[in-house]
């Protein structure tokens, strides 16, 4: 009888993270090696800030007069002016280390090393693995909820999106930077002894999700073929592998070196660890701007007044 008939469960997102509070500042707060976290107006930044239930989608370092930061055309220094238009909101973080606990610039932590590397990162002419697709996509690779048809229809729009610029730009030889990266590795780079290192909490591998989905993709006219009203788990898998498998198309081949190797060696954590970005645990290009908002070596500092 129909009035039998059980309607089919669906699993929601967990809500998203509140903002943390914060108070405004101005650009004259800032100080060299602090990190900015922002969340973009595209559609890309809203599915980074949901699939990673954070408040952020993007993330530069300021050098003292620019937000060095990777967008579509390459890794560069911005005007402050010129983030802040692009984003609905900037908050600034501040590196600390611990233990023991010292601010950037104490005797021991200079802020220069951080900085030089930043802008040898510019200096290489090293490009962006996209306009933050490639985070909108590991961010959809590596989630573990089901999502809303609307949010399924978004991930293949970024899929799409990202496919087109990979058979575009990517030649295998550039080498390619996450937003993400470019703080962690500005902060891991900063030393040899990595005491500058940025610890990130986790809990599980992503490195090793992300390998995993990308090898089990579907057939792609199976993929193509999906019925959008289809909200079976099996059906955001496929979307979740072919996610995968653009993200490690996209990256650059140290990045996509670091994330097999981690992946491979990398046992799956069942409680959260610190581990720092850079670190075998932790490729620099698996790091979110969730993972920077929540990191036990960034204290915000407040949202930037335009």
């Amino acid at each position: 009888m129909a009035g039998n008939v059980r309607p089919k469960s669906r699993r929601r997102l967990a809500p998203l993270r509140a903002q943390p509070p914060h108070k405004e500042i101005t650009r004259a707060d800032l100080l060299p090696g602090d990190v900015l976290l922002s969340l973009g107006k595209k559609l890309e930044s809203s599915l980074i800030r949901i699939f990673t239930g954070g408040a952020y989608s993007h993330s530069g370092i300021w050098d003292g007069d620019h937000s060095i930061d990777a967008s579509d055309d390459g890794v560069k220094p911005r005007d402050l002016a010129y983030v802040l238009d692009r984003q609905r909101y900037v908050d600034a973080y501040r590196w600390h280390s611990r233990p023991p606990e010292h601010e950037l610039r104490a005797p021991d932590y200079p802020d220069t090393p951080v900085i030089a590397y930043a802008r040898q990162i510019v200096a290489d002419g090293t490009a962006f693995a996209t306009d933050e697709l490639v985070m909108a996509a590991f961010a959809i690779a590596v989630t573990r909820v089901q999502p809303t048809v609307a949010l399924r229809l978004a991930a293949r729009m970024v899929m799409n999106h990202l496919e087109h610029w990979i058979h575009t730009h990517i030649t295998g030889k550039v080498r390619a930077m996450i937003c993400t990266e470019v703080v962690c590795s500005a902060y891991w780079e900063a030393s040899p002894d990595r005491r500058y290192a940025v610890n990130v909490r986790l809990a599980e591998s992503r490195a090793a999700e992300l390998v995993r989905m990308a090898e089990r993709r579907a057939p792609r006219q199976k993929f193509w073929n999906l019925d959008v009203e289809d909200t079976s788990p099996d059906a955001y898998l496929d979307v979740r592998a072919e996610c995968a498998r653009l993200v490690l198309a996209s990256v650059g081949p140290a990045m996509k070196a670091g994330i097999q190797a981690s992946a491979a060696r990398r046992p799956s954590l069942r409680s959260p660890v610190d581990a720092p970005a850079g670190g075998g645990l932790v490729p620099v290009g698996c790091v979110t701007p969730r993972d920077l908002q929540d990191s036990p070596s960034l204290r915000l500092l407040g949202r930037i007044r335009a």
